[in-house]
This record gives C-alpha cells, structure tokens and sequence, in this order.
C-alpha cells in the first residue's frame, strides 16, 4: 500500500468498474478545501506486488489525540462486484487488512470506517474478525439504474405508476433546463435552502456543494437539470457524473407544481443524458430507513437495482 498523486489515480480509476462519489479525487478535493482537513489516496496491492484497489482517506489532527481517518465507500476494488452484489470473500480480508495496516503506518487514533462492501453475514464477519465494531449511524443504501440498457428496456423496467406519472409530466408540456453555471448553483441552493427549514432537514452543506461545484477532471461532470413549465422553473436536481456513475445530489421542487411531475421528468431525462454521456450507472442518490415513505417508493419503482451497505465501522 503507497500513496499515489492524481496522475496515477487517473490511470487507475479507469480499471474499476462502479466509482462512488464519496471515493472520487474531486469529492476529496472538495471537502478539503470546505473543512480543512486532508485528502489522502493509495493504491493497495496484493503478495504479489499487483494492484487491487484504490483508497481515499479524509484525515484531520486533534490536539492530544492524534490523527482522526474517516473512510467513506472505500476501498474502490478493481474486480469489485456490481451494485448490490457480494463483494469475494479474498478480496474483503486484503482489503481490510490493507486499511488497518495504513492505520497503524499513519498514526490514525480514530478510524471511521465505511467500506464498499454489501450488508451480510460474511462482511460482518470478516469485519469483527479484523477488531472492528459497527457503530449506530445508518448504513447507506441506495438505487442505482443500469444506464448500458436502452431506454426502452429502462421504460420497460419502471413501475406502471412511474410511467404513467412521466407521461403526466409529458402531456404537461415540461421542458428541460441544464446550467453548470455558478449563478445556477445559487439558484439551487437558495431553493434547496428554503426547503431544508420547512421540511425540517439538515442534508448537505453549501460549502461542500460549492467546493463540487469548482472541481474539474477527466470524468466529472456536474451539471443541475431544472423542469420548466411555461419558462419558469418548477424543480431541479443536481447532477455529479464521476468515474462510470452520476449521482444525484441534491434536489428542490414547487409543492404547487408536483401534480405535473416534475421528479419524474428530471430523473428520466438525465437517464437518457447521461447515457449519451457515456456513463454506465445513475445512482438515485440514497435510500436507508430513515428515508420518508413516500420518496422511497419514487425510488424503487423507476426500477433500478437496490443496495445497501455495511454501514460505518471504528
């Protein structure tokens, strides 16, 4: 295990096949330019000296304690299995072990652990075995469409509710908008924001969105798309492409408007977006038990595939 600069990153994040955001470069350069803290990355190899995996760590220092590692959706395996599938057995126990030798090697009093591996029994096991304990906070969960399907084969995968919600949104005559401008950006958040106090929620904060918002690199791409109705903006969701995935981030909508189903008309047209695009898989952007009924089930039946995670480890 050694860390790596970007070029090198660059060149191995082209062999793994599913990129979460959270293990992306930019997401790292973004939260250490909104935080202070430090992005660190490595590439993990096995016996035989040939790489496996890809690693990024968020580290900070606290006086009298030390360092402090969070580990978000990592590591990233370069033979890892699809969304929702186990991740090999072989491949956990390197893996794991590859992250507590770092821990040791760089001094991390405090490691926040939260592996990209699926929720069972043999992930648990091989977790505990390694001295590990599973904390309370909620595992991360989420849908994820297959975007190397047509879209008639996407259509044909939705709930008969989502489409017929889609053709509501269609017969409304709604039109798309697409900004990566600062302004939009603004805009977004200054909706996004109103949202937050009357739902009563504390999501993602605005200076991680803005530190986003400024990354560049080979495969990112950010990006809001808004529904129109008669010129004027009635929802809009923001976008990150990275790796061979886009994710939805954030997201606001006109309660007046929902009738005209503006959800379902902005996640649709960026399926087909970022298909075009080149990417292989939309993630829906998180679904665990906390998420409320009513948007859990606007998940599930666009009709991608579910997954959930082991949660976090220390």
């Amino acid at each position: 295990m050694r860390e790596i600069g970007r070029d090198e990153w660059n060149k191995f994040i082209q062999r793994i096949p599913q990129v979460n955001l959270m293990q992306s470069w930019e997401y790292g350069e973004a939260q250490a330019a909104s935080r202070h803290i430090r992005a660190q990355r490595f590439v993990l190899s096995n016996e035989q000296g040939q790489p496996f995996a890809l690693l990024q760590t968020l580290t900070f220092m606290l006086p009298l304690i030390g360092g402090i590692a969070r580990i978000n959706r990592g590591p990233l395996l370069f033979e890892g299995p699809e969304y929702g599938k186990d991740t090999p057995e072989p491949l956990m126990r390197a893996a794991v072990a590859a992250v507590k030798t770092a821990a040791r090697t760089y001094k991390w009093r405090i490691l926040r652990f939260i592996p990209e591996f699926a929720d069972n029994e043999s992930t648990r096991s091989i977790l505990v075995s390694a001295g590990l304990r599973k904390s309370r906070a909620p595992a991360w969960g989420s849908i994820t469409l297959n975007l190397k399907r047509t879209p008639e084969e996407l259509l044909s995968n939705m709930s008969h509710a989502w489409r017929k919600n889609l053709k509501a949104a269609d017969r409304a005559g709604l039109e798309l908008e697409e900004d990566t401008s600062r302004a939009g950006v603004d805009n977004l958040l200054l909706r996004y924001s109103k949202m937050q106090k009357t739902k009563d929620f504390q999501g993602i904060s605005k200076n991680l969105i803005y530190g986003l918002s400024e990354q560049r690199g080979p495969r990112w791409d950010l990006r809001i798309l808004s529904a129109l109705k008669g010129g004027e903006r009635i929802g809009g969701i923001l976008f990150i492409g990275h790796g061979d995935t886009c994710t939805a981030i954030v997201n606001w909508s006109d309660e007046i408007a929902r009738p005209l189903r503006p959800n379902n008309f902005i996640y649709w047209k960026a399926a087909l977006l970022y298909r075009s695009l080149g990417y292989s898989w939309l993630d829906m952007g998180g679904l665990n038990e906390a998420t409320p009924e009513g948007i859990a089930r606007f998940k599930r039946e666009m009709g991608g595939q579910s997954y959930r995670l082991s949660g976090e480890w220390r």
